[in-house]
């Protein structure tokens, strides 16, 4: 009897390692399958989320410069890039204190 299936395709065994062994492969090829999607999306997210992050401490940073501009007029290359590198910590603690503040400088004190 030929071995081989239609078109010399390899016929599957009935026997029962061989059933075991293949129904092995698919489960091992399904998790390897999963493992690598749950990466990519794990690394998806944490991409969102800093990007998120980042997106914020920019909106905040610009909105301390113009609350900066309005309440001392232009501010220098040297204090925006400070503003711009600030944590979101800071650029909060920042814009509660520019509201007092008596001078630019005393704006970003601290």
């Amino acid at each position: 009897m030929d071995p081989s299936g239609p078109a010399g395709a390899p016929r599957l065994s009935c026997e029962p390692e061989s059933h075991r062994l293949a129904v092995k492969r698919a489960i091992d090829l399904w998790f390897h399958e999963y493992e690598l999607r749950s990466g990519h999306q794990q690394g998806y997210d944490e991409g969102l989320e800093q990007g998120i992050e980042r997106g914020l401490e920019q909106g905040k940073a610009e909105h301390l410069l113009k609350l900066l501009r309005a309440r001392f007029g232009p501010v220098s290359e040297e204090i925006e890039a400070r503003v711009r590198q600030a944590s979101a910590d800071r650029l909060d603690a920042w814009a509660e204190h520019v509201l007092t503040a008596s001078s630019l400088d005393d704006s970003l004190a601290g």
